[in-house]
């Protein structure tokens, strides 16, 4: 049972990462990522080991001069694959780790980005799923998936520690803002908004009436559902760009592209459409915005979502600098006990933002 105040759903309570100690120097994998055309240190470039079914098993960012140094899980054969905004990514095939430490320099290729003159389409024609794509649209969702995870790889790092402050607030029908919560925090980098695995997402959506999930947001006298936002992987997940369009919305003159995702086809479950925003000259990923579609007829049209804002530091981690969820408060009571269908009662909003970054250098 909740409370009168909803429980954290999408709060960064910035979630502790736990690094495996104990690696042997010999599963070590090092080098320098640098431009190709120039042999310049290329900082900020993600990169990542692979095991054979292509799961990401390790990662971590160049530095300044370019160099980076990660651990493999164990010794053998491993995928190393080199990404960086604005090039185009190297994967070396056969990495073999075992008696000594393997030593792999890589340089990148830039790759220019040009955008072509953009039309209106009908309904019917403007539907794009990735893979396979149009050229402009699979080449943003791909520098889309490397801020991504470079946001992952600066978590995993456990570099930064953020002093953030967070807030709970509870929007309600009449009676005007009212705030349930607000706190000043110091603790680890960490994705703020708080997810399922992918399985359950795939399988049940993003809002779950279940009440042994949590944490929850969105809540009545009695009970809450659970309202899920996309983790990391989500919005690069094999699925996830399986079963939604995605589409570059025509150019308006700024400086932001902004690609459009939404469900291919209703269903039952909770899915989400939304946004991301990308910068038109460096290619970085500035802002997610997503919306819960799919919900009861009770609850008013795009209003239950969230949005998270990017930045990328001076040394190329990434963080995400503000985040915000609303989802909406179900209101099921009647008049002396009287049981009648959900009406909306309001909006209880979860956000926050970093106020200071700590360590980093």
């Amino acid at each position: 049972m909740l409370s009168d105040v909803a429980r954290p759903g999408v709060v960064l309570l910035l979630l502790s990462i736990l690094v495996g100690g104990g690696q042997l120097p010999a599963q070590l994998v090092k080098g320098q990522v640098t431009v190709a055309a120039t042999g310049a240190p290329l900082g900020g470039a993600l990169v990542t080991l692979a095991d054979s079914t292509g799961s990401v098993r390790a990662r971590t960012v160049s530095g300044r001069t370019g160099a980076y140094a990660l651990f493999a899980p164990g010794t053998g054969r491993w995928m190393l694959r080199v990404a960086a905004i604005g090039f185009a990514p190297e994967t070396i095939a056969d990495v073999e780790v075992g008696a000594v430490a393997a030593v792999r320099d890589v340089a990148l290729t830039e790759r220019p980005f040009e955008l072509p003159e953009l039309v209106t389409v009908s309904s019917g024609e403007a539907c794009q799923v990735a893979p396979g794509t149009g050229p402009v649209v699979e080449r943003l969702l791909a520098e889309a998936a490397t801020a991504l995870g470079l946001v992952e790889a600066t978590i995993d790092s456990r570099r930064l520690e953020f002093v953030t402050e967070s807030r709970q607030v509870r929007l309600g029908i009449g009676v005007g803002d009212t705030l349930r919560h607000a706190a000043i925090n110091r603790s680890r980098a960490a994705w703020p908004l708080a997810s399922a695995d992918q399985e359950t997402l795939k399988s049940g959506g993003f809002v779950h009436d279940a009440g042994t999930l949590a944490p929850a947001i969105g809540y009545s006298e009695e009970s809450g559902p659970t309202y899920f936002g996309p983790d990391l992987q989500v919005l690069v997940a094999p699925w996830f760009l399986a079963s939604h369009c995605f589409n570059l919305e025509p150019d308006l003159g700024g400086d932001s592209l902004v690609v459009r995702f939404t469900p291919r086809r209703s269903s039952n479950r909770v899915d989400l459409e939304g946004h991301l925003i990308i910068h038109r000259t460096d290619l970085t990923l500035r802002q997610l915005n997503f919306q819960y579609v799919g919900l009861p007829n009770w609850v008013p049209p795009q209003g239950a979502g969230g949005e998270v804002h990017f930045e990328r530091l001076p040394n190329g981690l990434w963080i995400t600098r503000a985040w915000l969820l609303r989802a909406p408060i179900e209101n099921r009571r009647g008049a002396l006990g009287e049981r009648r269908g959900s009406s909306f009662g309001g909006w209880a909003e979860l956000g926050g933002r970093v106020l200071e970054i700590v360590g980093g250098s």
